[in-house]
């Protein structure tokens, strides 16, 4: 009888995923685990197989805060010399990022928006926007600006007249504008960039930061301003 040498590979992974919020003054997380297991082994009529599960939870029992997850496993065998056998496996786990809290709106095509009526300073926005898995609005397009803009009139009504909000754009003395990622922005065709007519108090500051207001169009002020923001979580 022909021996054959047993070999296996076992690989066990355990993920947390941790979602924050913020709602009022109080702060919570929810938090996503997913198990992936995987158990190879090579039988004793030379052949290799591969098992593998994944299992995923959630510590909440809210159920809109489920995630999709996707695996991909590749198995490889190959001969080498003409007397080893290499295993190669690979796995590939895909999971979207955490979804925003109920305050947002989702906008088809777009992303998911909320104002926070907060005013606080751009660095203080950006953060609370980055604790509910978002970031401050980046201006892409006209059609977000739009988006925008009636995000603003449905939140402050009445109110939204001479507001502007705080979005995802900085600007450096004599430099150009870049976004929340540090990536260089060019200002969409069809959206006006104001002047600022407070422009004497805007020099004693080096850095500006990027507001839209009720009409859809940009403008940048000190930084050190408090105004209300907009998250984006893209789709």
């Amino acid at each position: 009888m022909m021996a054959f040498r047993i070999s296996v590979v076992i690989l066990c992974i355990l993920f947390h995923y941790y979602e924050g919020a913020s709602i009022g003054n109080k702060d919570f997380c929810s938090k996503l685990i997913f198990k992936l297991s995987l158990f190879s082994q090579r039988q004793e009529n030379g052949k290799w197989e591969t098992h593998v599960e994944l299992n995923k939870g959630n510590t909440t029992e809210d159920s809109e805060h489920e995630k999709d997850l996707h695996l991909d496993v590749k198995q490889t065998i190959a001969t080498c010399n003409c007397t080893k056998d290499v295993l190669s496996v690979e796995a590939n786990i895909i999971a979207p990022p955490p979804r925003p809290s109920k305050n947002y709106t989702l906008y088809a095509g777009h992303g998911y928006y909320f104002l926070q009526k907060l005013l606080q300073q751009s660095e203080e926005a950006n953060f609370l926007c980055n604790n509910e898995g978002a970031h401050l609005a980046v201006i892409n397009s006209k059609d977000e600006a739009d988006i925008v803009k009636k995000v603003i009139q449905d939140t402050m009504g009445h109110d939204s007249a001479n507001k502007e909000v705080f979005v995802g754009l900085y600007k450096q003395a004599g430099e150009n504008i870049i976004t929340v990622y540090g990536d260089a922005y060019e200002v969409p065709d069809g959206i006006i960039q104001e002047n600022d007519d407070r422009k004497q108090e805007q020099d004693n500051f080096v850095s500006l930061c990027g507001t839209i207001n009720v009409k859809g169009n940009l403008k940048f002020v000190p930084c050190q301003w408090k105004l209300p923001s907009i998250c984006e979580q893209e789709l």
